[in-house]
């Protein structure tokens, strides 16, 4: 029999009960052997597909299954896919073969952390997961009736031949595949059967008097700032685990930034240690649905098989407040909310969370700091963030992370800066009560008009990290211009042979990924195709390429820990959230991205020991000069 996560018995007795149809394939699946690993809707950043299937050496299959009538639907054919239309209604949805299209493509794109890059240098990395569709109600005679289209990529079962044979003729790997490896297998299982892991070296987490105020659970809707370092997500974390364990029910927390999800992780981790006595022993990472907010919607459209138009990017249509009306009955809700970083949220965003996600008298919960408004988004008459949460907003204005220099430091900069433009902070440093090392500042000038302003910073960071006996996994440098930091990340590797750990695409594959684009501009110019079409090519070429850099990143942030080893290297958004022990600031005046906002951010990022470099910056030099 094949093993199975949850334990097969199990399953039945869970919370989110199986369909008829998934019961069924559930059934089948027993056959196979004990070799294969069988999952039931196991959590991908959102999606929720309904089974995956894994044998090691061989490979992954995911199943979405449909308790779907096909008369209930039409298909509309034409060249490249088909178009699912709902009769009743008459409106277009997703298809199951898009949709578990979907849930593979995240797998790539975001969840596995080195099938991204490994599919980009040898596209055979893709046949690893395979997909496939089985409607319960359906036989392969009416499937076919309906005007279901074949497909070879995803093969198409009724009830009458969804069974271990036709499985294993079609869908399940007859022989081993080299590319699915014991490493790349092991990633699938972490990703699969997520648990707390112990963090060894973890400060117990002591919260003042305040902050356990604010901690504790209780259906309402509440607001909090607070001043950087006042521990504003370790309230979140803790508020989000106290929920928890009253309601019994899974807690919903929303970020922005995609790698404040590891960090809200983390602290998860460190809580837990310091509370086992407190938690039940089945407590684990499926109580928490933590995921930054584009992924979330856009995973629930997929669930939800809502056709969407007139998209941005990401494919969300992020503004439209009736985005799940249709699907409002089916949506899974939630007793309990917390939002990190609302200032990074549109007014319209967080009336789509509380309209279709919280369940009526949920408790519903937000944190931020309306200085660090990076995205420059609108604020209410009172210069706060818009929350749609009615009354006073509570105050958390000790700040732990920061100790005195770098907390006057923090206070005279809104003095120069935020003077007319928000309400000044009155923090008080709690840093040295913590037992932290001693601070240090330092402000540096740097000339680019030489062309080995990289190299000269590459040896100036790597002389300060001896000179002050630094660990490099505790260090960080943040600046704004992806191409500068993917240049430093490249010296500091060469030259110092120093591990390092990013946020963005590193020089090779960069370069890697131009050459190929290079190569394909200068095969399409060869071609007798007409002037247009050889420019809408080339446009579809570099759009092309544009999305994989994207995708890089992104995969790079979902995966972005503290603990990972290596200096880390970070865009300031990327890195909003977080803190660090030493911090090397670049401010380079040759960039049009820097904001008071976002200089701001970083310097308070800092725990003890802050480098401030600037580069051809005269607009914040006289300041720092003066200040450090």
């Amino acid at each position: 029999m094949a093993k199975f996560f949850p334990e097969f018995d199990k399953i039945p007795t869970l919370t989110q009960k199986p369909t008829d149809g998934e019961l069924h394939a559930l059934k089948v699946l027993s056959d196979l052997s004990d070799d294969y690993e069988v999952y039931f809707q196991p959590f991908i950043n959102g999606h929720n597909p309904d089974i995956i299937v894994m044998r090691k050496n061989y490979g992954v299959l995911i199943i979405e299954v449909k308790d779907w009538k096909l008369n209930n639907y039409r298909i509309d054919k034409n060249d490249k896919n088909d178009n699912w239309i709902l009769r009743k209604e008459n409106i277009p949805i997703k298809s199951p073969i898009e949709q578990v299209k979907s849930y593979k493509d995240d797998l790539y794109d975001l969840s596995i952390p080195s099938l991204l890059e490994l599919n980009i240098r040898n596209r055979g990395h893709y046949g690893i997961v395979g997909i496939s569709v089985y409607f319960h109600y359906e036989t392969s005679k009416s499937i076919k009736d309906n005007g279901v289209r074949t497909n070879k990529h995803c093969p198409i079962y009724g009830r009458n031949n969804f069974t271990v044979k036709k499985l294993e003729q079609y869908s399940l790997r007859k022989y081993t595949n080299r590319l699915f490896t014991y490493e790349i297998y092991k990633e699938f299982q972490r990703f699969l059967k997520p648990s707390f892991h112990t963090l060894e070296q973890a400060q117990p987490v002591n919260l003042s008097p305040k902050q356990k105020d604010l901690a504790i659970s209780e259906n309402r809707q509440q607001k909090i700032i607070g001043v950087a370092g006042s521990g504003k997500t370790l309230v979140l974390v803790q508020r989000a685990v106290n929920s928890h364990i009253r309601h019994g029910e899974e807690v919903l927390i929303l970020t922005f930034n995609i790698t404040l999800i590891n960090y809200i992780r983390d602290n998860l981790n460190r809580y837990i240690h310091d509370n086992l006595n407190r938690v039940r022993q089945e407590f684990g990472w499926n109580n928490f649905h933590i995921i930054h907010y584009h992924a979330f919607i856009q995973a629930e459209i997929n669930n939800h098989n809502i056709y969407t138009e007139n998209t941005n990017e990401d494919g969300v249509n992020q503004h439209d407040e009736n985005l799940f009306e249709r699907v409002k009955d089916r949506i899974t809700k939630y007793s309990a909310i917390f939002i990190d970083e609302i200032q990074d949220y549109k007014e319209e965003w967080v009336r789509i969370i509380r309209k279709y996600f919280l369940k009526d008298g949920g408790e519903f919960v937000v944190f931020g700091d309306e200085k660090q408004n990076i995205y420059d988004h609108q604020l209410d008459k009172e210069k706060k963030p818009n929350t749609t949460i009615p009354g006073k907003w509570n105050k958390l204005n000790e700040s732990f992370r920061l100790g005195d220099k770098i907390l006057q430091l923090a206070e005279r900069f809104q003095n120069e800066f935020f003077k007319e433009k928000y309400e000044l902070d009155k923090a008080i440093a709690r840093q040295q009560e913590m037992g932290f090392n001693e601070e240090n500042i330092e402000h540096y000038k740097f000339d680019d008009n030489n062309n080995d302003i990289v190299i000269d910073l590459t040896n100036f960071i790597s002389e300060k990290l001896k000179e002050y006996q630094i660990q490099p996994q505790d260090a960080c440098i943040l600046a704004h211009k992806n191409e500068f930091l993917r240049e430093l990340d490249f010296q500091i590797k060469h030259i110092t042979k120093q591990k390092t750990h990013t946020t963005l695409e590193d020089k090779e594959m960069y370069e890697y990924l131009l050459r190929k684009l290079d190569s394909k501009i200068r095969s399409i110019k060869k071609q007798n195709l007409g002037t247009e079409k050889i420019k809408r090519l080339i446009s579809k070429a570099r759009y092309e390429f544009k999305i994989t850099i994207r995708k890089i990143k992104i995969k790079k942030r979902f995966n972005f820990w503290m603990n990972s080893g290596g200096i880390k290297l970070s865009t300031v958004h990327s890195f909003k959230g977080w803190e660090i022990d030493t911090l090397f600031l670049i401010i380079d005046g040759r960039s049009d991205y820097e904001t008071v906002e976002l200089i701001y951010t970083a310097l308070t990022r800092c725990r003890n020991k802050l480098f401030i470099i600037n580069i051809n910056d005269d607009i914040y030099d006289e300041f720092f000069k003066n200040n450090t």
